[in-house]
């Protein structure tokens, strides 16, 4: 079975994919965070209080803490303060330290090893540690077999405020530094929210 790593903002729609790529068996090699939803602090909190509340063991890394062009702007006015709507329900206080940082560094690691063995990228947050490691290791992108991004939420005919109207090619929030991708053979797969 091909191998998945997972980059998120950790917010709860995320949750619920890696809940569901458990059930379904799938191999999660590893978990990169980026800030989106929250400060990547609370990205952080977030994916640490589900490895504790959901005793998942795929490993963590913390990476970019905002965009590569513009400010950060979260969805906290909209989604509360952890990045995630709750009717009181949250996730317990992780029993275990902060994972490294290193996010980019250690995806590149991962898509380096195994030659010839499928890596699928499942991208559920902003781009930004996808265009880093592109912009600093563009071959690598020949490595991912298949990227699966879920990004650019609507809502009937308008964008949520937070996320750019703008074509996968040009989006400044899921960044315009992702165009090194497009000269290489990677293949995107685009789920826009509804």
């Amino acid at each position: 079975m091909t191998a998945i790593w997972v980059d998120t903002d950790f917010g709860f729609d995320d949750l619920w994919a890696l809940l569901v790529l458990r059930h379904f068996g799938r191999n999660v090699a590893g978990v990169s965070l980026v800030a989106g939803n929250a400060p990547l602090a609370q990205v952080t909190a977030n994916a640490m209080g589900a490895k504790t509340a959901y005793g998942f063991d795929w490993p963590v890394w913390q990476g970019a803490a905002k965009p590569l062009k513009r400010p950060l702007e979260t969805a906290e006015r909209i989604l509360g303060p952890t990045g995630m709507r709750t009717r009181g329900m949250v996730l317990p206080k992780p029993d275990t330290n902060a994972p490294s940082e290193g996010a980019v560094q250690a995806l590149g690691n991962w898509l380096s090893e195994g030659t010839g063995a499928e890596r699928e990228v499942l991208a559920l947050g902003p781009l930004t540690n996808m265009a880093l490691l592109l912009m600093q290791s563009p071959e690598l992108a020949d490595r991912i077999t298949r990227l699966i991004w879920m990004g650019e939420a609507r809502t009937g005919e308008t964008t949520r405020p937070w996320q750019s109207t703008m074509p996968l090619r040009t989006q400044t929030h899921w960044p315009m530094c992702f165009q090194p991708a497009f000269g290489s053979t990677l293949s995107i797969c685009h789920f826009a929210e509804k």
